[in-house]
Order: structure tokens, then C-alpha cells, then sequence
């Protein structure tokens, strides 16, 4: 049995950002002023590159490095930012899609379509929360389970606040982030013309040139699924494994 509210709750605060993005777009553009372009890509590459690949991802997912407890707690509070769930729920799916890869027991597989995975239609009918039983014995992955949506709530209340075009782009950059990464679960578990494979492995994962914006080389990954540095040819940017480098221990 999955683990009750918490596919319900990320779906809900999803639809809440996208229907803020949704009406935020017109608002910026109508007012638009240059800066309003330093907010969005802020907050874009801290959401994308910060807050899923480096925390949910690679940290929390994959426990591919190890850091202090002061950035234990910053990763556990700011991965919530995503909206992708929590780091005990996003790891649960992320690790199942590993083992069930590109089979029908894959939470998001591909063929369930690029707004399926954005809108968190999974497949998740085999998970429990006994999956993720190690992780709850954690303080702040068990405070960051039980009040994530309160965490998102609170700190687009506290963006809000200072300023409304803040919320706005914080909102609009989520959204975006979030296409960044339904593009990868689809997109990149394809051979097309912006596709590319370094490595044959058993499962259709492929690298894609768009990755130059989107930070993630899903090939690359599933070959070696636990390096945090997923960069191997010389012009492959691996945004998040900078940041990496910088708070592991």
C-alpha cells in the first residue's frame, strides 16, 4: 500500500504552482522589466540544479556523496522547493525506477507521457513507505516528510511577502524545471536526433544535447548511477557536481 497523502499532496501543490505559472507569465510580460530575467534563471537553476539534481537526485536518491549536518538539513529543506515530493518520497520512486527501469513496474516510465510525469500520474501502486523506513529514521527527512507542503507554502508566502514578482518567478521557473525533468524521464529514455548513448547499457537511457540547460546526462547516470559527477566528455556541463564539490565532505 502506498504511503497515504503523499502522492495526493505533491499533485496538489504541483497544480498549485503550474496555475500560478499559468497566470504569472502574462503578468511579467505585461510589466517586464530585465531583471525580472535574473530572478527566473535563479531560481530555475537553484530549483533544477540545486534542489533536485544535487539534493533529491544525487543525495537523497542515490547517497552519492556524504556532507555535514548543516548541509544535510539546508539539502533536506530545499529539495522540497522542487515540488517533487519529499526527499523520503522522491527517493522511494527514484530508486524503484532504477531497479524497474523501462519495465512495466517503472514508476514513469515513457510511454506514460511527458505531462503524466510533470503531473506526478505515476505509477505507484508497488511502493510503500516501508521502502523508505531507513530514511524516516532521520530527524529532518521525517520533518521535511511530514510538512512538506507546508515548507513550499511557507517560503512562497515569505517570497510573497518581500515581493509579489518574487513569488511569481519562483512560481514560473518551477514550472520549468519541472518540464526539465519530464523531458528526461521521456525524452531521454529514447534514440533520437538530439540523443546520444556513451555507454550500451540495458536499458534505453540516452543522453541528451539539451543537457547543455537541463544539467542532467541520463546515460551517463544509469552506466554509473552513483557518481555524483556525471560530466565524462570534455564539453558535458555538469551544473550541480560544481556545487557538489563544493559542500562534500
Amino acid at each position: 500500500m502506498i504511503w497515504q497523502g503523499d502522492p495526493d499532496r505533491t499533485k496538489q501543490v504541483l497544480s498549485v504552482q503550474l496555475i500560478v505559472a499559468m497566470l504569472g507569465i502574462p503578468v511579467l510580460v505585461y510589466q517586464w522589466h530585465w531583471w525580472y530575467a535574473i530572478y527566473l534563471v535563479f531560481f530555475y537553476s537553484f530549483l533544477l540544479f540545486i534542489s533536485h539534481h544535487a539534493g533529491l537526485h544525487r543525495y537523497f536518491s542515490h547517497r552519492s556523496y556524504t556532507v555535514t549536518p548543516f548541509w544535510h538539513a539546508f539539502l533536506c529543506v530545499s529539495s522540497c522547493l522542487a515540488c517533487f515530493g519529499s526527499p523520503v518520497g522522491y527517493s522511494i520512486i527514484h530508486r524503484a525506477h532504477h531497479v524497474h527501469t523501462d519495465t512495466a513496474q517503472d514508476p514513469h516510465a515513457p510511454d506514460i507521457g511527458i505531462l503524466n510525469v510533470i503531473l506526478f500520474n505515476w505509477n505507484l501502486s508497488n511502493l510503500s513507505m516501508w521502502d523508505g523506513i531507513r530514511d524516516l529514521r532521520d530527524p529532518w527527512m521525517k520533518f521535511t516528510h511530514n510538512y512538506y507542503a507546508l515548507i513550499v507554502l511557507t517560503f512562497a508566502l515569505v517570497l510573497l511577502a518581500i515581493d509579489p514578482v518574487l513569488f511569481l518567478c519562483y512560481s514560473i521557473a518551477n514550472a520549468g524545471a519541472l518540464l526539465a525533468m519530464g523531458f528526461v524521464n521521456t525524452v531521454c529514455h529514447t534514440h533520437g536526433l538530439t540523443t546520444y548513448q556513451n555507454h550500451a547499457t540495458k536499458d534505453t537511457s540516452s543522453n541528451s544535447y539539451l543537457a547543455l540547460v537541463i544539467g542532467e546526462w541520463h546515460n551517463n547516470h544509469h552506466a554509473n548511477p552513483q557518481r555524483w559527477n556525471q560530466r565524462e566528455q570534455w564539453w558535458e556541463v555538469d551544473y550541480a557536481a560544481q556545487f557538489i564539490r563544493l559542500i562534500k565532505t
